[in-house]
């Protein structure tokens, strides 16, 4: 599995130790790249890929995976600068793994508030065995403190802090993965616009190339991309969309899934209408959230109701809220979308959340309630 994080990496020590709970020590909005690979006695391994490659070892990769030659500048550190990012090789390993397992989805995480590297690295195991899935976290320092609860609560309003700064991390993240995508599908796209020019649909006469290409790779690539938020991870979203230019606005995923979202359920219209998805913005409801519970009693005046708990705000024009809260084994639980106990084979949930995350339509598995957009 590969994690991209925001944390400073010491490449010296063993396993997990490599990730630190502070920062990376050249700025918030750096990224590293690391290939953690899970050991039998339920350790780990981790190998910190190198930031750059070679001119050469790009052309190699462009033959290896058969891509267009035209725009391998994509992969490149600096358009002056003959040196490639190294994630590069990554993005053609994962999307070809996809390809090759008959259009398996890639689903991107963004964890919540004090979580270790190594919680994030078990929930995103626990989704990619259950949904069938290739997961790749974005793993941001939250403080991940084994504290007693009167210790949490500064926990919480650190992380807080820190998932704010993150933003510009997650959003060049996403920036990197539409880049990649455009790449490693730009000889499809080019070869059916060609194929299409003379024989537009209705809806598709009017749309300029960046329009039409991303409608050609909807529905052609048999590969989906789609994101998910857990708890804190939608406040850190929340303010990545403020930017006009942020990436995670762009129309690159099929599904924006928003899970146990801690946020104010009080105008998140406001940034939820920002994003773009190719289908749906899921908001996934437990109105018994435990965690959530103690969330809207902190102090601040901005801990109102919170959007992962609450169906009295089904506000946003462009979501879909899914209320989870009477399905069976839920309860109060807010790690509902990955706890083996829950997403059990058979259960309604876990075919709810596998739809999800697999960028298909998720509510028709439900049943629509009073308002046109919440669904029980």
């Amino acid at each position: 599995m590969y994690v991209v994080t925001n944390r400073q990496i010491n490449a010296s020590k063993p396993g997990l130790k490599a990730f630190s709970k502070s920062q990376n020590e050249f700025g918030i909005e750096e990224l590293r790249l690391v290939k953690v690979t899970r050991e039998e006695d339920g350790g780990y391994q981790t190998e910190l890929l190198d930031d750059e490659l070679t001119s050469e070892e790009v052309d190699a990769l462009v033959k290896e995976y058969d891509l267009d030659p035209e725009i391998g500048h994509l992969a490149q550190v600096d358009p002056s600068d003959p040196k490639y990012f190294a994630s590069f090789r990554v993005a053609c390993e994962l999307f070809t793994k996809a390809q090759e397992s008959d259009g398996k989805s890639i689903l991107f995480y963004v964890h919540g508030f004090n979580n270790s590297t190594e919680r994030v690295l078990e929930v995103a195991h626990n989704m990619q065995e259950s949904y069938d899935v290739i997961v790749v976290p974005f793993c941001w320092p939250a403080f991940s403190d084994d504290a007693k609860l009167r210790k949490i609560r500064k926990v919480y309003h650190t992380d807080k802090e820190i998932a704010r700064k993150s933003e510009s991390a997650l959003n060049r993240f996403i920036h990197k993965i539409s880049d990649y995508y455009r790449m490693l599908t730009a000889r499809t796209v080019r070869q059916i616009s060609k194929r299409l020019r003379d024989h537009q649909d209705a809806e598709e006469i009017g749309l300029n190339d960046t329009e039409r290409a991303a409608r050609i790779r909807e529905r052609y690539c048999n590969v989906k991309l789609s994101i998910m938020y857990h708890s804190m991870g939608n406040y850190l979203l929340k303010h990545a969309t403020t930017s006009t230019t942020a990436g995670s606005r762009k129309s690159l995923f099929e599904n924006h899934i928003l899970v146990a979202s801690d946020t104010n359920a009080d105008d998140h219209e406001d940034w939820v209408e920002r994003l773009h998805p190719l289908n749906k913005v899921y908001v996934v409801i437990n109105r018994k959230d435990g965690i959530l519970r103690w969330s809207e009693k902190e102090r601040g005046e901005e801990q109102k109701a919170r959007l992962g708990k609450s169906t009295n705000f089904i506000e946003a024009r462009n979501a879909i809220y899914l209320d989870v809260t009477e399905l069976p084994d839920v309860e109060d639980s807010h790690g509902y979308h990955h706890d083996p106990e829950i997403i059990r084979d058979g259960s309604p949930l876990k075919a709810v959340i596998k739809a999800a995350v697999r960028g298909e339509d998720a509510e028709y598995l439900m049943r629509r309630s009073g308002s046109s957009r919440l669904y029980t």
